[in-house]
Formats: C-alpha cells, structure tokens, sequence
C-alpha cells in the first residue's frame, strides 16, 4: 500500500479516466495489473482525470518545479500512475484564509 513519504508531505496518485475502459484485448495484462493497482491503492484516495488533463497539469507543474518521470515496460494503454506532492503542514483551506487576509499585502 502507498504510504506518505513523510508527515510534510502528501501523495496523491493520478489515474487516466481512460483506463477503466480498456479491455484485455486492447491490452494484455489490464485485468492483472488493475487488481494490484487496487490492492496497492488500498483505501487510499486517488484522483481520476482524463488523460489530457493529467498530461496539461504536468506541462503547467514543470514550469515551476523539476518533474521526475519513471518509466517501465508495462504496454498497457491509459495504465500509466502519476504520483502528486503536495504540503502536508498546510491545506488550501488555509492558503485560501490567507490570501483573503492581510498577508498578501506586505511587500
């Protein structure tokens, strides 16, 4: 099961919205490999986007941050997990308090 890397920080895998319909036939192995996906995922929560819209988050990400790309053999259509970061000490809720607050006016 997917763990936490550390109490800073939080992982949240991304799946193509697309890889629910992809069948045996168009890719050898799906059956298998989503059943240790499922097994691997647990009860842990995971974001379900198009496959587009994966790709466009990363293109926007990599303008701010160094983006690491792992690749494997597996040939499966749609079956590729991206895994996001984010701050595990601070939510949006409270970026968004911030930003209506005060703060935003200091320079």
């Amino acid at each position: 099961m997917f763990s936490n890397p550390s109490p800073s920080a939080i992982l949240t895998p991304l799946r193509s919205a697309e890889f629910k319909f992809v069948v045996e036939r168009d890719g050898r192995g799906v059956t298998v490999y989503r059943q240790k996906l499922a097994r691997l995922y647990g009860n842990r929560e995971t974001q379900v986007l198009p496959h587009d819209q994966i790709i466009a988050k990363l293109d926007e990400s990599a303008k701010l941050f160094r983006i690491l790309i792992l690749k494997s053999s597996l040939a499966v259509p749609y079956a590729s997990v991206f895994f996001e970061l984010d701050c595990g000490y601070w939510t949006g809720e409270a970026e968004e308090r911030l930003g209506k607050s005060d703060a935003r006016c200091v320079s």
